[in-house]
C-alpha cells in the first residue's frame, strides 16, 4: 500500500513539474537563401600584356610598289627631245578648193609674210576622223583618225590623270599640242599597204574599220574597245580635203624649230574651212620657243589674223559636220 502512494505522489509531481517548464521553443530553419556566387579570383596580367578582347590595330595599307601611271606619264614627257606643236588657227577672206589656186598667194601668202615665209601647197590628202554625234570618243580623250596608208590613234588631254597609255602598233609618240593651252598627247600609228585596206567609202565602213585594227593592232584595239562600245553611235561624217606646205618662221628664235608649215583644209560638201599655222620645238627649247610662240601670237592679233576659234583640227573636222557641240 505504501509503494503505491509512492508512486501516486512520484506521478503527481512529474505532472506538476512538465505543466510548469516553458514550451520548447523550435530552433527557426531560415528560408533557403541564393547562394551568393563564387568569386573568381582576379588573374593578374602583366602590364605589357594586352588582354585577349582588345581590338586589333588597324592594318597599315601596303606601300605602293611602282609610281603612280600619271607620274610615269609626267616623266616620259618630260624628256628633252619629247616635242611641242604649237598651232595658230588663221582667220583669212573666205576661201574655196574650187579657186585656191588663185587665191592662195594673196590670201594665205601673203597675208602671213611679216610672220613666215609660205611654200606651196601639196597635192591634197584625204582624212576622215570617227565618232558620234554625241562625241563619245572624244569624251574619253580619244581621237581616232584614218588616212590613206594609215590610222591614227590619240589620246588627248589636259590632265595626265585622265590619259590613256596607248600601245604602240606602228610607232608611237608623247608630245604636247599647244592651242594657246598644253594639252597631253600620246600618238600611235598603225601604218599599212594601200591593198591591205580600202580606207574610201562606200567601202570603208565603221565596222570594217574595227576589224582591221583587231586584227593589226590588238593590243591597242584591247585599250579602246570599252570606249568604243560606250561612245553610242559612232559614224564617218565626212572626208576632208587636207592641203599642206612648208613654211620658215621670221622671228630671232626660229632656229630653236626644227619644223614649220600651214594647214588648209576643206570640208566638202560644207563650206567650211580652216587655215592653220603650225611649228614644233622641243622640251629642252621649251622657254625660247614658249617666248617666240607669244611674240608670233601678239603679231598675228595685232595684224587681226588670228581667229576667233583656237580649237583643234580635229575639233574644227567634227563642228563642220556635225555642227557646233550642243
Amino acid at each position: 500500500m505504501f509503494k503505491w502512494k509512492l508512486f501516486l505522489v512520484l506521478a503527481l509531481l512529474v505532472v506538476i513539474v512538465t505543466a510548469c517548464a516553458p514550451a520548447p521553443t523550435a530552433t527557426p530553419v531560415p528560408p533557403t537563401a541564393a547562394p551568393k556566387p563564387t568569386a573568381i579570383p582576379p588573374t593578374a596580367v602583366p602590364p605589357t600584356a594586352v588582354p585577349p578582347t582588345a581590338a586589333p590595330k588597324p592594318t597599315e595599307a601596303p606601300k605602293p610598289t611602282t609610281a603612280p601611271v600619271a607620274s610615269k606619264l609626267a616623266e616620259k614627257f618630260a624628256q628633252p627631245d619629247q616635242t611641242v606643236e604649237y598651232h595658230f588657227m588663221i582667220q583669212v577672206a573666205d576661201l574655196k578648193e574650187a579657186d585656191l589656186g588663185k587665191v592662195y598667194q594673196t590670201s594665205v601668202v601673203d597675208a602671213l609674210k611679216n610672220v613666215a615665209e609660205v611654200g606651196a601647197l601639196g597635192k591634197p590628202k584625204p582624212g576622215i576622223y570617227v565618232d558620234s554625234k554625241e562625241y563619245g570618243l572624244e569624251k574619253s580623250n580619244l581621237i581616232v583618225r584614218v588616212r590613206e596608208g594609215q590610222i591614227t590613234f590619240k589620246a588627248r588631254a589636259s590632265s595626265l590623270d585622265v590619259l590613256l597609255d596607248l600601245e604602240s602598233c606602228s610607232s608611237k609618240k608623247y608630245e604636247m599640242d599647244y592651242f594657246g593651252t598644253p594639252d597631253y598627247s600620246i600618238s600611235s600609228d598603225l601604218k599599212f599597204n594601200a591593198d591591205e585596206f580600202d580606207v574610201k567609202p562606200p567601202a570603208l565602213t565603221v565596222a570594217k574599220l574595227w576589224e582591221f585594227i583587231e586584227k593589226k593592232c590588238p593590243a591597242v584595239w584591247k585599250q579602246i574597245q570599252a570606249p568604243v562600245k560606250s561612245a553610242g553611235n559612232i559614224e564617218i561624217p565626212g572626208i576632208a580635203n587636207m592641203y599642206s606646205a612648208d613654211a620658215k618662221l621670221k622671228h630671232p628664235l626660229a632656229g630653236k624649230v626644227p619644223a614649220a608649215g600651214v594647214a588648209v583644209w576643206f570640208f566638202p560638201p560644207t563650206d567650211k574651212f580652216l587655215v592653220e599655222l603650225a611649228f614644233t620645238g622641243s622640251v629642252k627649247e621649251r622657254a625660247d620657243v614658249d617666248k617666240m610662240y607669244a611674240e608670233l601670237q601678239a603679231t598675228l592679233k595685232g595684224a587681226g589674223l588670228l581667229k576667233a576659234d583656237q580649237s583643234s583640227k580635229t575639233q574644227q573636222y567634227f563642228t563642220a559636220y556635225f555642227g557646233a557641240k550642243k
